[in-house]
């Protein structure tokens, strides 16, 4: 495709312009001359974004004389197309069968961890439970000496008076 040159090419113009050639054909000299005028002033114009150049893909149909077709290309690890080869069903199964046991090797080290907290916990409790049994004995103990504490000491100043 042949791009126009800057001369060709038709600038962008106000509807206004657009009305008075439609209006007065008659005249297209007086109708050009103020665009051309606004050619240069023209904020649409001026702030219209260039258009992005492309890299060639290349040619699209391969001639059969060509001996050397290449069908494989090599792309960086971050482009989408690299990504996701094809693979076989054979590559596919090994796959399959080396995740599976990734997963399950996995699976039994959280499980062992699992079991592993659980008998902490268990121990925890067990503890817990001895400590609240002794707490208690402890408590009563407290409490027989205090109680045997005020008695003496209320017999004391009884025998005193």
């Amino acid at each position: 495709m042949a791009t126009p040159k800057p001369e060709e090419a038709r600038p962008i113009t106000p509807t206004a312009n657009v009305l008075k050639e439609t209006v007065s054909p008659v005249t297209p000299e007086k109708t050009t001359e103020p665009e051309a005028s606004s050619k240069d002033d023209d904020p649409e114009r001026l702030s219209r974004p260039r258009s992005i150049s492309r890299k060639s893909s290349g040619p699209l149909v391969v001639a059969r004389s060509e001996p050397d077709v290449k069908t494989h290309t090599e792309y960086p690890p971050d482009d989408a197309r690299g990504m996701s080869p094809r693979r076989s069903s054979a590559e596919c199964e090994e796959m399959t069968m080396r995740t599976r046991a990734s997963i399950r090797q996995k699976a039994d080290t959280l499980q062992s961890g699992l079991d592993a907290i659980t008998a902490r916990i268990e121990s925890v409790r067990a503890e817990y439970e001895q400590l609240e049994k002794n707490n208690l004995a402890l408590q009563d103990y407290i409490g027989g000496l205090t109680r045997s504490m005020s008695s003496t000491t209320l017999q004391s100043s009884k025998v005193k008076k």
